[in-house]
Formats: C-alpha cells, structure tokens, sequence
C-alpha cells in the first residue's frame, strides 16, 4: 500500500514493486482533423487508464450492501476481458491517496489535442500522468506544455523522454504541484523509459513510466529495454526505494494467465511481467 506516502507512516506488507494493474492500454484517444472538443473530451474521460495508489479489496460478489462506493458493474458487451469490478477508488478521494493515470495518446503532437488531453487529466485530480506514444522530441514537449500551462494557468511539472531513432516511440510524466516538490531526480532512456525519484517524508519512492516495444519486435528492441528496465529496478531497490511501475506493456493480460493457467512457460515478450 503508498496511501501513506505523503505522511511517511509505514506499515506496508507488500513488496517493494507496485505494478500499475494494466498490461496494455488499447484505447485510441487520436482525433481527427474537425473534431468537436466536447466530445473530445467526453471521451477522454471514458478512456482513461487509471491506477489509484492505495489498496482496496472490492466488496464480494452479490453483496447485500446496497451503500457500497464501488458497487459492481456490468462486463463490458464488447471484450468480456474487461473486469466486472470498480477495484479502485473514485477519483474524488484524494486525502489519502495519489491518484495515478497512465495512457498511450498515440501522438501528441497537435496543440488542441495536447490542450484538451492535458486538461481533461489535470482536472481529474490526478497527482501522476504518465503518457506513451507521445511522438515529439523533448524541448517540443517542453513548448507545448508551457503554453498550455499559461494559459490555464496550471501548475503541474512535465518531463519527457524521446530518441529520434525510435519516433513510433516518447513518454512523459506531468506531476501534480504537491508531489512534484519532492523530485529528486529524473532517468531517462531512448523513446520507451522515463521514471522520476521522489524523496517523500519518511521514504523514498520512483515512478516508472514503459512503454514497451510490439511483441514482433522484441528480438531487435524489446531485449534492451527488458535489461534496462531490470538493471534500474534491481539498484532502486539497492537503494530502498519503493517502485510503481505504469504504462502501455503491449501486452494482453488474458494471454498472459492462459499461458499460466495451463502451466506453459511464458514466451520472452512476457519476461517484465
């Protein structure tokens, strides 16, 4: 559990990596050209990928409590591999939390879709974004954000990472005020790894943002970034920091427990879970 993070009370069980609860983010939030910013942004609320920081165990199923926060709902009518369950808090309740949103923009490199994609995430009280497939080099990043900062006059810290090698590629954190206060240090690498180091009251914790090659490509990309990302969680935890990991993993959790579940052996793709 990080719910109490911010105060530095620890009495956490768990281990010291946080996996974000999503493996592949499939939403497609690109807009073309003559879109209406309402529905825009309406549907930027429902595609939201969001990992709240505090542990909950939903209620059992059939429950009699009709008062429940996070009542049951239905499975989707379109891809029964979405969760019957609301696991997470409401986005409201943040006095002991630190609401967490990764999502893939697939390409971000539009001003109006930047501006309304941003401020659809800043105002949902989110305290850490993480975003893939941003597509833009760094001080691009850094143009865009600031005007949409000025002019909504918001506060949040954006960092971003790119490699021009790899354009299919970029991802960026953008951190609330009150948590982005407490960056120590940021790491980057290539298009597909941006992680921050935060120094909270009483521990210390770093945010890991992926987003991991095609499975086709694993072989000639994903091998790398598969060593990177083991060698930086192996020395931040050397180092005692607690770990969460986000992002867009390219993968499919169904496949990922099929293979399990029958006992095979997971192929080389499936090796950062």
């Amino acid at each position: 559990m990080i719910n109490d993070l911010l105060t530095g009370d620890d009495h956490d069980p768990g281990p010291d990596t946080i996996p974000s609860p999503h493996f592949h983010n499939i939403n497609d939030t690109s807009v073309p050209k003559g879109y209406d910013n309402s529905n825009n942004k309406n549907n930027n609320k429902n595609n939201l990928v969001t990992a709240h920081s505090n542990i909950f165990t939903p209620p059992l199923p059939n429950t009699t409590d009709s008062t429940s926060s996070f009542p049951y709902i239905d499975a989707s009518p379109h891809n029964s591999r979405f969760s019957i369950l609301q696991s997470s808090p409401p986005m409201k309740e943040t006095d002991n939390t630190i609401p967490i949103t990764s999502l893939n923009v697939r390409g971000l490199n539009n001003q109006q879709k930047f501006n309304d994609i941003i401020g659809e995430l800043t105002d949902n009280n989110n305290a850490i974004i993480g975003l893939q497939e941003t597509k833009f080099r760094e001080p691009r990043g850094n143009i865009m954000f600031k005007h949409f900062a000025n002019l909504y006059k918001c506060d949040y810290k954006a960092y971003w990472s790119f490699d021009s090698t790899d354009q299919a590629g970029g991802v960026g954190l953008i951190i609330a005020p009150y948590i982005s206060k407490y960056v120590q240090r940021i790491h980057r690498y290539h298009s597909r790894f941006i992680a921050i180091d935060l120094f909270l009251p009483g521990r210390k914790l770093t945010v890991i943002n992926i987003y991991n090659h095609q499975q086709d490509n694993y072989k000639t990309s994903g091998k790398e970034l598969f060593a990177y990302v083991k060698r930086f969680i192996s020395n931040a935890r050397k180092d005692n920091f607690k770990i969460i990991i986000l992002g867009d993993f390219n993968l499919d959790p169904h496949n990922y427990y099929h293979i399990i579940n029958k006992g095979l052996s997971l192929p080389a793709h499936f090796a950062l879970i």
